[in-house]
């Protein structure tokens, strides 16, 4: 159910000011735009989304759609505990050592994982996706857990509709590079921080690996000339067909140091490492080809993902 005491952190997402509540729907006190509820869901978007917010978007939307299933969502549940949870929860475990009373943001939730088991120890999640498919899955398994200390938000990440100064912890797990401009979305997260809270973003690194074999869902490196060659093969030429995730950047770790440095945080406040994940290769069927790709995918050459780890 939602409750009248979200609004303390809760805020338009156009004009920030503060909303109302009457059971049907969220009113901007400021600007008077309404907002409706979809299944105890605020759907919080702002007025206009960009191109790539969109593409996502759409993209987001009909990866879900797959999956809401009841026995497709408790094989992607069980999916996720047995190969990722452990290694994103190690990274959690160290940054956020006392859940109880402390509120977590988890942006481009999808269905909540790491929420979910934040929330089992006492912490107040919050999970935003601009994907009501991927609400409805991460509701699915709240309840099912009989969990009630979340709430969960439709909403563009580009423009939260939260206060600023709200959230002790805020994870994204490979989500900020789905923007074309990621200095906006970093801004966002450095404002809905208190201060010395702590943002664990997760995105892919661009080596070789970024080049070759990813180019199969239509990444895009950050860097000149080879982004202006991909956005014209694979936005322009292709029309996005093959952008699996829709706009998905990798980045160089220097280029990560300068977009959090633009954003407000401060470089010695800056950590960027190796972020150690299972790797599985499921369009490879064969046992000997996938042990061959993961040996070289654990070079520093292939190797994925980079975490930022970033104190406000």
């Amino acid at each position: 159910m939602f409750k009248k005491e979200y609004l303390e952190f809760l805020c338009c997402p156009d004009c920030r000011g503060d909303l109302s509540f009457n059971n049907k729907h969220l009113t901007c006190k400021q600007c008077k735009k309404q907002y409706p509820l979809i299944g105890e869901i605020p759907i919080l978007l702002p007025l206009l989304m960009k191109d790539d917010v969109r593409l996502s978007q759409q993209k987001w939307e009909e990866e879900y759609g797959k999956t809401l299933h009841k026995n497709k969502m408790i094989k992607l549940k069980k999916d996720f505990e047995n190969t990722y949870l452990e290694s994103t929860m190690k990274y959690m475990r160290q940054i956020f050592r006392s859940s109880n009373n402390k509120k977590y943001l988890e942006i481009g939730c999808g269905p909540f994982f790491i929420g979910r088991e934040l929330a089992k120890r006492g912490a107040f999640a919050v999970g935003i996706d601009y994907s009501m498919g991927a609400l409805r899955l991460a509701k699915f398994y709240l309840e099912e857990g009989g969990l009630e200390n979340y709430l969960l938000v439709c909403g563009d990440i580009t423009k939260m509709p939260f206060k600023q100064g709200v959230f002790d912890l805020l994870y994204g797990g490979g989500v900020i590079e789905h923007f074309k401009d990621t200095v906006p979305v970093v801004k966002e997260n450095f404002r809905v921080l208190k201060k010395g809270g702590v943002a664990f973003n997760t995105v892919p690194h661009l080596n070789l690996g970024s080049l070759t074999y990813r180019q199969v869902w239509g990444n895009i490196p950050n860097a000149p000339i080879l982004k202006e060659i991909a956005e014209l093969v694979h936005v322009k030429f292709l029309k996005g067909k093959y952008m699996t995730y829709g706009y998905e950047y990798s980045f160089t770790k220097k280029s990560l140091q300068k977009i959090f440095e633009k954003a407000g945080f401060k470089k010695k406040h800056i950590k960027i490492d190796r972020f150690e994940v299972p790797l599985v290769f499921e369009y490879i069927r064969s046992k000997i080809l996938k042990n061959i790709a993961t040996r070289i995918a654990r070079s520093g050459l292939f190797w994925p993902v980079v975490y930022v780890q970033v104190k406000k």
